[in-house]
């Protein structure tokens, strides 16, 4: 009941800020349809002269990029701590958190709340509009098990950035990490399955894009058996359960180090 006492006044101080700078708000979303245009663009001037990209039509990866956009908007606007929060170990920011009566990591993460992520959501789920519109066919039972899939992987990668995050408390900054992951994140864009094995391993352990845009794509164009549905998704929760009991030993024993600002 805390919990949901606590959420619901990070995102009233949060919504309070959005409204504030509103305009801001705006002209993300002017940004994030342009985006939108600029790959549709792009894969309309590829698709014009084949009919399959490694049996992936045009609207198939319309809707792989509508995937990647709700689970994004939905990790950027409630996880998106999970990316920062070696800043509050480095900088001993911390201790504020640690004097409060509940939990320091959900109070990171309360805190970083951040609506803007709203705009991402709400492309994605205009993307999928539109691989409707270009005749992909999508059943309501499929979309939301392919919704699950896609926001669990979000889910995964919080718990993969809290991990790396409470390494600080041995190495420091950890920010080389994140740029690795930008690198890493260029293949958002394409289906994880077209890649090699051992690519498509890493993506599906390290860096959960298979979850998160590829199963999902997969699952909302072509007919899925209840059993292979249910077998990705046991796959996904022990990825899901192997990263996040990671983060929890990383976090019992990297907080008994800690020794507030400098330290």
């Amino acid at each position: 009941m805390r919990f949901f006492k606590l959420f619901n006044r990070y995102v009233e101080l949060k919504f309070k800020r959005l409204i504030e700078y509103r305009v801001s708000f705006f002209l993300g979303l002017t940004a994030g349809l342009i985006t939108i245009l600029a790959y549709f663009a792009f894969w309309s001037v590829i698709f014009s002269r084949i009919s399959s990209l490694n049996n992936w039509t045009f609207s198939q990866l319309i809707a792989l990029l509508g995937f990647f956009y709700v689970a994004m908007g939905f990790f950027w606007t409630l996880l998106d701590g999970s990316s920062s929060f070696y800043s509050r170990v480095v900088y001993g920011e911390l201790d504020e958190l640690l004097v409060r009566p509940a939990h320091p990591v959900l109070l990171h993460m309360l805190s970083s709340i951040d609506l803007m992520g709203l705009i991402d959501l709400s492309r994605g789920v205009l993307t999928l509009f539109i691989a409707v519109l270009l005749g992909l066919e999508i059943s309501l039972f499929n979309l939301a098990v392919a919704l699950l899939i896609s926001l669990l992987g979000a889910v995964i990668l919080s718990f993969i950035f809290l991990a790396v995050g409470f390494l600080s408390f041995w190495l420091g900054k950890t920010e080389a990490f994140q740029e690795l992951w930008n690198v890493l994140w260029e293949a958002s864009e394409y289906p994880i399955s077209v890649f090699p094995v051992t690519i498509q391993v890493m993506y599906t352990f390290l860096l959960p894009l298979i979850f998160i845009q590829t199963y999902p794509a997969l699952l909302v164009s072509k007919p899925v058996s209840i059993q292979l549905a249910a077998g990705i998704i046991l796959m996904e929760l022990l990825v899901c359960f192997a990263w996040f009991l990671t983060a929890w030993i990383l976090w019992e024993k990297g907080i008994k180090r800690y020794e507030s600002l400098g330290g």
